[in-house]
């Protein structure tokens, strides 16, 4: 998390969803609606290999999906401040 873009801080981790085998490319929006603070993140998924790769075998880096989640945000989350030059 960051208010200006260049100090960051971890708060938490995010897993691959079950059955794939990594999550990439998050984006994500925060947003209010009717007065709560909405979280949403947009991300896809590898193919990867559901099963045990045998000698000679690639692993599948290409996507099969974009998924979606939405978490409600505390308004003692949200930034006082914008970040410079905005």
């Amino acid at each position: 998390m960051s208010d200006d873009g260049l100090s960051w801080k971890i708060v938490g981790f995010i897993p691959p969803d079950k059955g794939v085998p990594a999550n990439h490319v998050p984006e994500a929006l925060l947003t209010k609606r009717d007065g709560q603070g909405w979280l949403y993140l947009f991300y896809a998924t590898q193919k990867g290999t559901r099963f045990k790769l045998t000698p000679g075998e690639d692993y599948d880096y290409r996507y099969d999906a974009i998924r979606a989640m939405r978490r409600p945000v505390p308004a003692s989350a949200y930034p006082t401040s914008r970040a410079p030059g905005r």
